[in-house]
């Protein structure tokens, strides 16, 4: 057994989404089919999603090519629905991951972002330090007395490089230095840098592993300081800061909450994959996403496996055959350069979906579900699945009658479109074109939503 107390994976939480702070009252409807209305928040979502192709077309043209598919897939949702698909186990089951990951962003902005404040005091902060670059030298050591002997400068360590930026640097009878600037170490190691006297060694800085001594050679001031300037960079120093703050809250929220969960992954179950996968891909170097080939061997491979655990919580348990169905809707990279880095890939991946499900939960009890921004993106999501799922039930029909690929092919597209029109038809649809067309995009500085999705469904 693995046992996990601290496993902070936040980086998929440090996301911002303006356009979640709006009031029910404030939905913006551009359209409306049948019954069911489409909202401006909805657009700016698909629009993440589609491809680049459209996406670069002029903003009239992609805004109606965007807005006329959601159309489509609204009708063909509803056509599927009639023709009993929502009952499909594995449909619902990504709508119920996709609910859960909207209620995840609303929990992160109601916990974490909203309780975020910057005063000017910080930016000045911020701002005095993006102008000066530290020349300095940094040790380690691991074992306290030592470090602090080198704090004292009683005994001589080597320089370790505190980062590589490429900014390192070698002087005549100093050796080797690092450049740091603003924003490029974590915030409590800035402080302790920037806050240091020239030429004088700093008391040793423990980081939970290591012991670290910093000695400041010189501070290089890159540019004149103005209030001009200042202002000038208010709204750049102002993300940065909120950045940091956010992380380093997130970071302790997760603490907070996943500490008393007490997760425990099975190493059974774990090493029983990693063995699997590690004999699909030996010695690949680069970071993958596990194929198709790969889940389908371990989905069809003992199926007795896939109900085993390969984690345990205090509120709950992940069983392979979950492991599998999230990561098919939330892959992440793994490491195949040999047996063990698969393994402490897999460790990581189940600490992350663990997270995600613990968080969800929370956000259950706080009824975050009800939420229109939740409401309106679950919607969103179970149309896209339901209107592949049909358009792949009419391609399997015919599929099955043994036709040539070109003939397939038109038939299918035939069908399609006959559908289309005929959903068209028998629908009452209105377009609100001026409201459409004064949606904002991402390309125009809105927050990414898609940025908190996994893009990739296999």
């Amino acid at each position: 057994m693995i046992k996990y107390c601290q496993i902070l994976i936040v980086s998929l939480l440090i996301l911002l989404f303006s356009a979640c702070t709006k009031q029910e009252d404030d939905r913006i409807i551009i359209a409306s089919v049948g019954n069911r209305q489409i909202t401006a928040d909805e657009f700016a979502l698909a629009y993440e999603f589609s491809p680049r192709q459209i996406t670069q077309l002029g903003r009239e043209e992609a805004f109606d090519m965007i807005l006329a598919g959601m159309i489509k897939k609204s009708l063909f949702a509803k056509e599927a629905k009639k023709r009993g698909l929502l009952s499909k186990s594995f449909i619902q089951e990504r709508v119920n991951y996709f609910e859960r990951a909207a209620i995840n962003r609303e929990l992160f902005l109601h916990h974490i972002r909203d309780s975020i404040i910057i005063n000017n005091d910080e930016m000045r902060q911020a701002y005095k330090r993006s102008n000066t670059t530290l020349i300095l030298k940094h040790f380690v050591s691991s074992n306290k007395i030592e470090a602090e002997q080198i704090s004292q400068g009683k005994i001589s360590a080597t320089h370790v490089s505190l980062l590589n930026n490429g900014k390192n640097l070698k002087i005549k009878d100093i050796g080797e230095v690092d450049k740091i600037s603003f924003n490029e170490v974590n915030q409590e190691i800035e402080d302790l840098i920037y806050s240091l006297p020239l030429l004088q060694l700093s008391e040793p800085f423990f980081d939970g592993k290591l012991y670290h001594i910093f000695y400041v050679i010189d501070k290089e001031i890159n540019r004149m300081v103005t209030e001009k300037d200042f202002i000038s960079r208010k709204s750049s120093l102002a993300s940065a800061i909120r950045k940091r703050k956010e992380h380093y809250t997130a970071f302790h929220f997760v603490n907070r909450i996943m500490e008393p969960q007490n997760l425990i992954i099975k190493a059974e179950s774990l090493n029983w994959m990693s063995e699997i996968i590690n004999n699909e891909h030996k010695g690949t170097a680069n970071l993958q996403y596990l194929g198709k080939n790969e889940i389908q061997s371990i989905s069809n491979n003992k199926s007795e496996w896939m109900s085993k655990h390969i984690a345990e919580f205090k509120s709950g348990s992940l069983s392979i055959k979950d492991f599998i169905e999230t990561y098919r809707m939330n892959p992440i990279e793994i490491s195949y350069k040999n047996l063990l880095s698969i393994r402490k890939s897999l460790e990581n991946i189940v600490a992350i979906y663990v997270r995600d499900r613990v968080f969800s939960d929370i956000g259950f009890f706080e009824n975050l579900d009800k939420k229109q921004s939740v409401i309106d993106e679950k919607i969103f999501w179970e149309e896209r699945l339901l209107a592949n799922e049909l358009k792949k039930n009419i391609f399997n029909n015919y599929k099955s009658q043994s036709l040539d690929s070109l003939e397939l092919q038109k038939k299918y597209n035939r069908e399609i479109e006959s559908l289309a029109k005929k959903l068209q038809a028998q629908t009452k649809i209105n377009v609100n074109r001026k409201e459409l067309m004064l949606i904002k995009t991402s390309d125009e500085g809105l927050s990414r939503k898609v940025d908190f999705f996994a893009k990739h469904l296999q």
